[in-house]
């Protein structure tokens, strides 16, 4: 990304999926649990 400070950054592809819980009513992904991931 631009503006990027320091030059020897290593980018890296997604690859990694998730499957979160998170308490009903909240807007936002806060105090979630994670239940299963997989590679893409």
């Amino acid at each position: 990304p631009k503006g990027l400070a320091k030059e020897k950054a290593e980018w890296l592809n997604p690859g990694l999926v998730g499957l979160v819980k998170f308490l009903k009513g909240e807007e936002k992904l806060r105090h979630a649990t994670l239940k299963d991931f997989w590679e893409q």
